[in-house]
């Protein structure tokens, strides 16, 4: 029972990386459509 805290600390830390991950990923597809929508409309 005691290795139970130690394994929900490690999966709440996977979760808090793949949660930040996703959000840089979002973030970065935001800027590339974004920008690409900059481009598309100069010419």
């Amino acid at each position: 029972m005691s290795a139970a805290p130690a394994e929900r600390g490690a999966a709440i830390r996977i979760r808090l990386r793949i949660s930040v991950v996703d959000a840089l990923a979002v973030v970065v597809l935001i800027t590339s459509t974004a920008i690409v929508l900059m481009l598309i409309n100069r010419h």
